[in-house]
């Protein structure tokens, strides 16, 4: 029997809890989930996105909005280093040390065409988990900081059918993350502590920060402005997004109905992170930081795709703020549920008590004296 166990352990990867009795495993705020399926490989479209047209339109877009961006906060154009060669996507160590930093000069004679013309990033965004802190309802806007503090961010997330190559127009694309202590917004929050403590705070579930939805223009792209997340223990530090399509938008600023299409998770260069965790208020997380090589699910999200954004630096220090941009290819027949751990009405927010938990597995257990929610100032 123990010979039996042994071959299990080793050939399925089994939690350490069975591998080795006795040792409590764990318990993160957010842990990997495996993956549904992969949306289709839109690699039949590299044609389509090399037509000149598209690469113009394409250019001219984010040339206008990093543009719009540095006049808006007075940074002047620089000069950047040379663009580091890239390596090919076909493994992960691969992805995980490419250089996913757009670093070719930009003075006031560098042409818009040669910093945007590599879209770079992910083609065919794999379908992951909708994870356990999952907000529904939440507000179409494109401002999603509320006041908190971090890095500056701009995303610029296009989408586009996986089958037919063109852009999906009135796409609802909604996203959350975590705020610069590594909380989220929305959801009775859970996670451990270093000193294995639980922290759960009520006040929470009305907090509404870095969550929010955007319908796709006519070029299929939805523009947030939010802050680059923080960390939490378990997680590489990332992004979700969920596509929902023939969403209405309704009265109160929501969406209803329509057939989610896609959910993925989205990351970002490792070096950036460290770049960001070494400015304050980053460096009041108390959690522990999940290295993207470390990551479970971001391992098995990179032997065919590339998740990461690419990005511009807007200035010369990051906290002058970031351009970030993906494609994600949609599978438009795709229909998929998710479970909310919480939802949001009129009356303000709610938890979702037969959803999952803020550790995954269930309805939280709430201590009698939560600790307050913690807006990073």
């Amino acid at each position: 029997m123990a010979w039996a166990k042994f071959l299990v352990c080793l050939l399925l990867s089994a939690p350490l809890g069975l591998c080795h009795p006795g040792e409590e495993e764990k318990i993160y705020q957010h842990a990997a989930r495996p993956l549904h399926h992969r949306s289709p490989h839109i690699s039949q479209c590299k044609a389509a996105f090399q037509e000149p047209e598209f690469i113009k339109r394409t250019i001219e877009r984010r040339h206008t909005e990093v543009e719009r961006l540095r006049k808006e906060r007075g940074i002047k154009r620089r000069a950047s280093p040379p663009l580091v060669q890239e390596r090919q996507l076909d493994k992960l160590t691969a992805i995980l040390n490419k250089d996913h930093q757009v670093k070719k000069p930009f003075n006031k004679d560098t042409k818009a065409a040669d910093l945007f013309a590599d879209d770079g990033a992910c083609m065919t965004a794999p379908l992951v988990s909708e994870g356990p802190l999952y907000v529904s309802g939440e507000q179409v806007r494109r401002n999603l900081t509320e006041g908190e503090a971090g890095v500056p961010i701009t995303l610029d997330i296009q989408v586009v059918d996986a089958k037919t190559c063109l852009p999906l127009k009135n796409a609802a694309v909604d996203i959350w993350g975590c705020n610069t202590t590594g909380i989220y917004s929305g959801v009775w929050t859970y996670y451990r502590r270093p000193d294995g403590d639980a922290t759960y705070d009520r006040s929470v579930i009305n907090a509404t920060a870095l969550r929010g939805i955007q319908f796709t223009d006519d070029e299929g792209v939805a523009k947030f402005d939010t802050f680059f997340p923080g960390h939490y223990e378990g997680r590489a530090v990332h992004i979700h997004v969920i596509v929902h399509l023939g969403a209405k938008l309704q009265a109160n600023g929501t969406i209803t109905g329509g057939q989610i299409a896609h959910i993925s998770q989205l990351y970002f260069d490792q070096k950036l992170i460290t770049e960001v965790e070494k400015l304050n208020p980053y460096t009041k997380n108390v959690q522990n930081l999940t290295l993207n090589s470390n990551d479970g699910l971001l391992k098995q999200t990179t032997f065919s795709d590339d998740p990461f954004f690419r990005y511009v630096k807007l200035g010369d220090k990051v906290e002058d703020g970031i351009f970030s941009y993906i494609r994600l290819g949609v599978d438009t027949s795709a229909e998929y549920t998710v479970g909310p751990a919480a939802y949001r009405d009129e009356s303000g927010g709610h938890q979702n008590l037969t959803g999952p938990g803020g550790d995954g597995s269930g309805p939280p257990r709430i201590p009698p004296n939560p600790t307050p929610y913690q807006r990073p100032a």
